[in-house]
């Protein structure tokens, strides 16, 4: 499954139980009829109870809002989020309607969004994310999917919720089928192996017309029917689970730190703590935290205590005024007495994102960078271990420690290494993966 499909499937399920008589608003959101479109990620094609607004981003905020009003909920989608930005003066109103009448006027209205820099094809306007912004108004909660099956459930969860939120998946993830994102190490990592939702493996397996899965046939509009005359139909037999807002999901076990992550810094986040526990010794944790807002603070309590303040919050905002620094500082006003070390945050520069790869990557965290901050949770002894058995040599300098650059080209040699020799990346893959390609 792709992210897009589960978000395509869940607001067809969610129309199906009358949960948005509104229906979903956005520019080029019409999913069925001449000259549709589904939006520019596909997420709506098909779906008849998909609207076009006019082409303005705003359209796609006031409209949910005025349905909201009369008691309809519905779905606002803004293409990217970047598109979002000359709507807060709306998404200020909307979150303020519910919370300043302490929950007493519900606010039933959902705004989905693509987020985050797209393998360097994004550039300046199709690749920021908007969790600093939307962490930050009042009244809003704010949820991020890093996998197809959260991204169904948070959804459906998002639009069952009397509160306005904030759903958010990234791009550089939402077209990737689930096993190629697997073995790319870009998303959905449940490795080994991969999770499903209920009753797609069954669909899976399941032959359909022209040598595809019964799967695909059902998710998939056909070349000749690409027209707007394709109709997303609900597959018979697939379930989507009960997600709850609030509750974060454990991807990794681990004792001696911990990094909390969501969205597309998961697999990154998953790679680096993978690579540096396997050549250490020592497990790295990692948390997705799924909801932003409110933050998952029960879940994240037991690993911030078990690990003394070795805590690496990672996302791809901008550093300045970064969310994750409120939320670092708050948790240290709590816990700080336990901890051993400081925690960081790890966050993309601020800079507007470039159109080449090469540029992206000096501005949004990637593995390495990740790796590297890490490497501070350990002694210098602990890293030179780390460095001989990748095959990898390191120069401590005067001040005990080591140049970040050397620490990045240590966490080159330590990927490689893991992705030899990581039960993770070695384990078999699902067999399904022929099908889920077709």
């Amino acid at each position: 499954m792709k992210i897009k499909d589960a978000v395509r499937l869940a607001l067809l399920y969610a129309h199906n139980q009358g949960l948005i008589p509104a229906g979903v608003w956005g520019q080029d959101q019409k999913g069925a009829g001449p000259g549709a479109k589904g939006g520019v990620l596909a997420e709506t094609q098909g779906l008849a109870f998909a609207h076009n607004t006019i082409l303005n981003e705003r359209s796609a905020a006031w409209l949910p809002y005025g349905a909201a009003v009369l008691g309809q909920s519905g779905v606002g989608v803004m293409q990217f989020a970047d598109y979002q930005h000359n709507t807060y003066d709306i998404l200020k109103i909307i979150g303020e309607t519910c919370w300043s009448s302490g929950g007493r006027v519900s606010m039933p209205v959902v705004i989905m969004t693509a987020y985050g820099a797209l393998h360097g094809k994004g550039a300046m306007y199709h690749s920021q994310t908007v969790e600093n912004e939307m962490v930050g108004l009042p009244g809003w909660k704010v949820v991020s999917a890093s996998n197809p099956n959260d991204a169904a459930g948070l959804l459906l969860a998002a639009i069952k919720d009397p509160n306005p939120v904030h759903f958010m998946y990234p791009r550089a993830h939402s077209g990737l089928p689930t096993d190629s994102a697997t073995t790319r190490g870009l998303a959905h990592l449940e490795l080994p192996g991969f999770e499903l939702l209920p009753g797609e493996r069954e669909l899976m397996e399941t032959p359909g017309i022209g040598g595809k899965s019964r799967w695909l046939n059902l998710t998939t509009a056909p070349a000749d029917q690409r027209d707007g005359s394709w109709i997303q139909e609900w597959p018979e037999g697939l379930s989507i689970p009960e997600i709850e807002i609030g509750k974060a999901r454990l991807v990794r076990e681990g004792d001696h730190a911990v990094i909390f992550t969501h969205g597309r810094m998961l697999p990154m986040a998953w790679q680096a703590a993978d690579a540096l526990s396997l050549l250490s010794g020592k497990e790295v944790a990692v948390m997705d935290l799924r909801t932003l807002k409110p933050a998952p603070i029960a879940d994240m309590e037991p690993l911030i205590k078990q690990t003394r303040g070795r805590v690496l919050f990672l996302n791809e905002a901008t550093a300045a005024n970064n969310w994750m620094k409120s939320l670092a500082q708050d948790l240290q006003i709590q816990h700080g007495w336990s901890y051993e070390t400081f925690p960081e945050v790890l966050s993309a520069t601020d800079s507007p994102v470039g159109q080449a790869l090469e540029i992206e990557v000096q501005i949004v965290p990637q593995p390495e960078d990740v790796f590297a901050s890490l490497c501070g949770f350990y002694t210098p002894e602990q890293i030179e271990a780390v460095a001989r058995a990748a095959g990898a040599s390191l120069n401590r300098h005067a001040d005990g420690w080591f140049d970040r650059a050397e620490l990045k080209s240590l966490a080159t040699a330590a990927l490689a290494k893991a992705k030899s020799e990581s039960s993770a990346y070695t384990t078999p893959i699902n067999p399904l993966k022929q099908l889920t390609r077709s």
